[in-house]
């Protein structure tokens, strides 16, 4: 059995923040929604290209401080919206997945699959729609924080184009993921 732990810095202290922003929503959002949903809307909703990226770009804003082969940037993590199992090659967030999935069901976002006639090997693309943004931007300072938008926005910035088997080894070699055989690992 896999073993998940989270990291101190957790979405319970804003969990009573989190509001039911869109009257035609019949389920309440939860800071992790948002989180997603902020993290699809920034870069002008530059979409995601798989799944795989989704977890190491969000895996990269909870760990903190950016890595590259010239420089460190130096940000502040965002809280801890998802917790990351470590036994897997890249980081993997059931909690994430499952947010997507819920956001998808809702209309909040588009998941859309494409397949490589070659390979026959499927992909998803996740992208924000207009309502999902709309949402967002009336509980955007109730529930996610200026710094928490600059961060999953130089994320996003910098690693959203790499090929996720590159963004996959960036996560073991820069923030020593996988490291621990214990749930959530920081490295830094």
């Amino acid at each position: 059995m896999d073993t998940m732990a989270s990291h101190p810095h957790t979405p319970s202290t804003i969990d009573a923040r989190a509001v039911h922003a869109c009257d035609s929503l019949d389920t309440e959002l939860t800071p992790q929604d948002y989180a997603a949903l902020a993290l699809l809307a920034v870069n002008n909703k530059e979409p995601i290209n798989s799944l795989t990226k989704a977890n190491a770009l969000t895996y990269i804003a909870q760990v903190g401080g950016l890595h590259d082969a010239d420089h460190e940037i130096d940000y502040s993590p965002t809280v801890d919206y998802f917790t990351f199992n470590n036994r897997t090659p890249c980081p993997h967030s059931t909690e994430l997945n499952d947010t997507l999935q819920k956001l998808a069901d809702l209309n909040l976002i588009t998941e859309s699959q494409h397949t490589n006639r070659n390979s026959k090997l499927s992909r998803y693309e996740y992208t924000i729609t207009d309502s999902g943004g709309d949402l967002l931007d009336h509980a955007l300072h109730t529930v996610i924080d200026v710094s928490t938008i600059r961060t999953l926005k130089l994320v996003k910035s910098l690693y959203n184009s790499m090929a996720s088997p590159k963004l996959c080894d960036i996560t073991v070699r820069d923030y020593d993921f996988r490291e621990s055989g214990d749930g959530f690992v920081s490295g830094l």
